[in-house]
C-alpha cells in the first residue's frame, strides 16, 4: 500500500456494496482491473505468499491499476514465522532429573502443538542437546556423545546426538517433516543413550520446530529439559602427594618422572582399568614427534607409542589395563611414568600441563595435572 492518505469516498459509492471499501496504489501489471482482487491468487504469488493463513489477515495486492474492491474478497497472505508459532511438550525423558551414563537407552516422547492460528504445512522437528562441560575434548566445543533414534513408522533412525557449531542440526528433522492445522499436535517418540565416556555433568536437550530450505531456516518453536548426567562406574585419578612432582624439563635433556594412581571407589568391579597421560601445551605447538613417554615395566621403563588428539598428546596406555577389585575403602593402583621433550620442540612451546588420568570399562575418571615449565640447553 502506498504512503499516500486516502481520500473520504462518497457516500454513493459505498451504498454499491455491503462491504468495506479500500482504495490502494498499485503498479506493474496492466492485467490488474477492479475485482481482480477477488479472483483466485495467480501461483506464482502464491507460493512466493506461501500457502499458511496468518491469525490476522493480510491484504495481497498486486497489479497497475487504482482499483476498488471489496475487502472480503480478498484472500489473505501468509503469515512471517515467529519463534512462538508451536509450542513443544517433552515427556518421560528423565523424570528424576538425572540420567546414567553408559547405561540402558532411555525412552521419551516430543509433541508439538501448532499455536499461531493458521496452517503450517511443512514443520521440521528437530532433538539434540547443547554443548557439554562435561566432554572430554572441548575443542572446538564440547559435545555429549551417545546415540539418539527417532521411531519413524515402526523404524528407527539414528540422528546426530549434539548440535555441534554450525545449524546444521536444524536439517535433521526435514525428512520428517509434517502439516500442522492451527491447534493440532503430532507426536513422535525417541530414544537416547549417553555413552561411558561422558562426565558427570548437566546437559540440556532441546526439542525445535523449524521450517524453511536448504540453508535458510525458521525456528518457530522450542522448549529445552536439563538433565544431569551420573556416573555411578567412574574411576578416580591422583598424583600421588608422597611423589615429588616435576616443575621443569628440558628439551633434549633428561626424562622426568610422573606418577599416576588410578583407583576403583565405585560398587563394582573393573574389567579393564588403565592409567592416562596427557601432556598439554598452551601454544598448540608441540607434536607427538616430540614427545617420548615411558612406563616403568618389569623392573626396566618400556616406551609407549603417543598419539596427538583433542589439542593434546596422550600415551597409549592400552598394554597397560588390568582388573580391579571394589573394596569398602577403595583400590588403587600405581603406575610410575617418565617423559622428555626432544631439542627440536618448537620454542613457543615453553610451559606444559601434564595430567594423570584413567580409563576403566569406558569410563573416563576426572584429571589431575600439574604445570611444567620447559627450558632449553645453554
Amino acid at each position: 500500500m502506498a504512503g499516500a492518505p486516502v481520500p473520504a469516498w462518497p457516500e454513493a459509492l459505498a451504498a454499491r456494496t455491503a462491504f468495506p471499501v479500500h482504495r490502494g496504489l498499485l503498479a506493474q501489471d496492466p492485467h490488474f482491473v477492479p475485482g481482480a482482487l477477488g479472483r483466485p491468487v495467480p501461483a506464482q504469488l502464491a507460493a512466493a505468499a506461501g500457502s499458511a493463513t496468518p491469525a490476522q489477515p493480510v491484504l495481497l495486492l498486486h497489479g497497475a491499476a487504482d482499483p476498488l474492491a471489496p475487502a472480503a474478497a480478498v484472500r489473505p497472505a501468509a503469515a512471517k514465522p515467529t519463534d512462538h508459532d508451536v509450542a513443544i511438550r517433552i515427556e518421560g525423558l528423565a523424570p528424576d532429573g538425572s540420567l546414567a551414563v553408559g547405561g540402558a537407552p532411555s525412552t521419551f516422547t516430543v509433541t508439538w502443538t501448532n499455536t499461531s492460528g493458521h496452517r503450517l504445512d511443512s514443520v521440521a522437528p528437530v532433538v539434540s542437546t547443547e554443548s557439554f562441560a562435561g566432554a572430554r575434548c572441548q575443542v572446538p566445543a564440547g559435545q555429549a556423545q551417545g546415540v539418539l533414534r527417532r521411531e519413524d513408522g515402526g523404524v528407527w533412525k539414528e540422528l546426530p546426538l549434539s548440535q555441534g557449531t554450525g545449524m546444521d542440526f536444524a536439517t535433521t528433522g526435514a525428512d520428517a517433516a509434517f502439516a500442522l492445522a492451527p491447534g493440532a499436535s503430532h507426536t513422535l517418540t525417541y530414544t537416547v543413550q549417553f555413552g561411558a565416556d561422558n562426565g558427570p555433568a548437566p546437559v540440556t536437550v532441546d526439542a525445535d520446530a523449524f521450517v524453511g530450505g536448504t540453508g535458510e531456516f525458521t525456528r518457530i518453536g522450542r522448549t529445552s529439559r536439563r538433565v544431569t548426567l551420573v556416573d555411578g562406574h567412574r574411576p578416580t585419578a591422583s598424583m600421588p602427594t608422597m611423589t615429588p612432582r616435576p616443575t621443569k624439563v628440558t628439551a633434549g635433556g633428561p626424562a622426568v618422572e610422573v606418577e599416576d594412581s588410578p583407583g576403583n571407589f565405585t560398587q563394582q568391579p573393573f574389567q579393564h582399568l588403565a592409567p592416562l597421560l596427557t601432556l598439554a601445551d598452551p601454544s598448540g605447538r608441540l607434536r607427538a614427534a616430540d614427545v617420548t613417554v615411558e612406563v616403568a615395566d618389569a623392573g626396566g621403563w618400556r616406551e609407549l607409542p603417543v598419539v596427538e588428539e583433542c589439542g593434546t598428546i596422550s600415551a597409549d596406555t592400552s598394554s597397560l589395563a588390568r582388573p580391579l577389585e571394589s573394596g569398602p575403602y577403595g583400590r588403587v593402583l600405581n603406575f610410575d611414568f617418565r617423559f622428555a621433550l626432544a631439542a627440536g620442540t618448537a620454542p613457543e612451546v615453553t610451559s606444559l600441563t601434564v595430567s594423570a588420568g584413567a580409563l576403566a570399562d569406558g569410563h573416563f575418571a576426572e584429571t589431575v595435572g600439574t604445570r611444567v615449565a620447559v627450558e632449553r640447553q645453554g
